[in-house]
């Protein structure tokens, strides 16, 4: 290739593909008309871009099914709108199966950019002086995508890395196509074809746009690696990021060696491979579940771009994550609630769990919760039905859809940090079935959940916590008891008990001594509660409650020593 050919792919590389919002909008439209969706565009919309050309009218109905021309406009209007494509795939719930169906067979694969171009963003990032900083990098890249490549490097020291650089004209690209494909919702009748209202396909696709804007900068991901870097997995590994050489551009992390899960699903039939790679099928599919789990639930942030070949069986066992440009984030209320949900729903408790559904999912003015809870309610019967069938990986990934799909019925607008978990739990799922036919979700993970439960309750405990539940619990037990002697009592009136007394002396002292010891143990308890309680608080002028709270409390203490003292014979 001559100096003049990389000189002019650069510039063009550089300054995108050339063409303004107007020339884009008209090419858009007419890839519209061409694949049959010209009666979808709004009339006004189409003549303010192409005033000289009539929106065409087809004579007959395609022959191509809806979901086959939506996947091929994506495919022939490029890198932004594939993206889009494959993003929409994963909304299960809101799209129909064979749309999703057919939009997951979009690839992002683009041509490889020429490496005088890397060369030169890379310049740009590090410095002129960035050859120094590595002591080889391959020119052929490991993988090309519509917002980056990545090329395998060495560092002066030795130690692998993967260098991931990106597309110096793809943001501009992306920017100028996600402003169309707003008009696109506002403008057509896309959301007709795809079973929904333009509101709901408004806010699908304002996720997506913020999803895919988010993975522009790669200091997000290089934190995100290292977020999960931090995590105590066991069996789980996030590449180190090395912050010197990551800028908002380039990403640089160490070198996961091994094959991709998407090379292990390849080779399901070929148990020489599996065994070659010592791929425990079993194991694998627990692992990835277990992880998945762990990292959203636990920590409450999760890789959220659950593609197979995102994932890396490596040698020492360990299940390696790479490609952090999308992650997702559950607050401690989130987390907490998911928790309950697969517990209560282990226990078949309807009845707990739909307080839980209804926080996440917005009534708007259409929804009809009566209608909702009773649907939801019979789809939960359903499966339960079935019995631990409706809890292997797949049928578990079919029962979060539909799920998702009463929430889009019933037009209730899902919160994004938990509709982001469940559509991974369905990948995830999916993909642990097909490595496992012996996957139970609830039975295999029931002792996760439990240890992350008891992690949440153990880090509320605190000591003002401990005291005053104490004290209640002494309360409640103490009205359960008189209760019981309340019973007792009627019954010796009713002549069915008989009640022994010794009236002598001594026995009078052990009864007073009792009530005594009862009455200082509770007045202890309630000064130790209220000194804990209120130990910042002043009680009048500039004396505190723990002045005068202390003292209390050993008095009681006392007091309760000498009453049990007089219990000894």
């Amino acid at each position: 290739m001559t100096t003049a050919t990389h000189a002019a792919d650069t510039l063009l590389w550089s300054a995108g593909d050339g063409k303004g919002r107007a020339a884009r909008t008209a090419e858009i439209l007419l890839t519209l008309a061409r694949l049959g969706f010209g009666e979808l565009v709004d009339r006004a919309w189409w003549l303010r871009w192409l005033p000289d050309l009539h929106p065409p009218t087809p004579e007959e109905p395609p022959a191509e099914p809806g979901a086959v021309r939506l996947r091929q406009m994506f495919e022939a209007l490029g890198p932004s709108f594939v993206k889009i494509g494959q993003l929409l795939s994963s909304h299960a719930g809101a799209l129909p199966q064979d749309y999703r169906q057919e939009l997951a067979r979009l690839l992002d694969s683009t041509l490889p950019l020429p490496f005088p171009v890397i060369e030169g963003v890379l310049a740009a990032e590090l410095g002129e002086t960035w050859r120094t900083r590595f002591a080889a990098l391959d020119p052929q890249p490991l993988a090309s995508a519509s917002i980056g490549q990545v090329h395998a490097g060495t560092l002066p020291d030795g130690t692998r890395v993967a260098v991931k650089v990106q597309r110096p004209g793809a943001q501009a690209i992306f920017d100028r196509d996600f402003d169309i494909v707003r008009d696109l919702v506002r403008h057509t009748r896309l959301h007709a074809l795809l079973h929904m209202t333009r509101d709901q396909l408004d806010a699908i696709v304002s996720e997506i746009i913020g999803f895919t804007q988010a993975e522009f900068d790669y200091c997000r991901e290089a934190d995100a690696a290292r977020r999960l870097g931090a995590m105590d997995i066991p069996g789980m590994r996030a590449p180190h990021p090395y912050d010197d050489l990551c800028t908002r551009r380039v990403l640089v992390t160490e070198f996961l060696e091994g094959p991709t899960l998407n090379e292990v699903l390849a080779h399901l039939d070929d148990p020489p491979w599996l065994h070659d790679h010592a791929v425990d099928r079993d194991h694998l599919a627990r692992q990835i579940m277990r992880n998945q789990i762990v990292q959203a639930l636990r920590y409450g942030f999760f890789q959220a771009d659950p593609h197979p070949a995102n994932l890396i069986l490596m040698p020492d066992g360990r299940l390696g994550y790479v490609d952090f440009g999308i992650v997702g984030e559950l607050d401690d209320q989130a987390r907490r609630d998911i928790v309950d949900m697969a517990l209560f729903e282990m226990l078949d408790d309807f009845e707990a769990v739909w307080p839980i559904l209804v926080r996440y999912g917005m009534p708007t003015p259409q929804t009809d919760v009566r209608a909702f809870r009773a649907e939801f309610k019979e789809l939960s019967a359903r499966y339960k039905r079935e019995g631990t069938r409706s809890f292997s990986g797949r049928s578990l990934g079919f029962y979060i859809e539909e799920q998702l799909m009463l929430y889009h019925k019933h037009h209730l607008k899902v919160a994004t940090g938990w509709a982001t978990y469940l559509r991974g739990v369905i990948v995830y799922g999916n993909t642990a079935a097909m490595l496992s036919e012996k996957l139970n979700f609830m039975r295999d993970n029931l002792p996760i959940f439990q240890e992350i439960k008891a992690r949440q309750e153990l880090s509320d405990l605190t000591l003002e916590r401990a005291w005053t539940e104490g004290v209640l619990r002494q309360g409640y037990d103490l009205q359960r008891s008189l209760r019981a002697l309340a019973v007792l009592l009627r019954r010796a009136e009713e002549g069915e008990l008989t009640l022994l007394t010794d009236e002598g002396p001594r026995s009078e002292q052990v009864g007073n001594a009792r009530l005594r010891a009862a009455v200082w143990t509770a007045l202890l308890l309630l000064a130790a509660w209220a000194t804990v309680t209120l130990r910042g608080a002043l009680l009048f002028g500039s004396v505190s409650w723990l002045t005068v709270g202390l003292p209390a409390v050993a008095a009681c203490a006392w007091g309760l020593a000498v009453s049990l003292r007089r219990l000894r014979p």
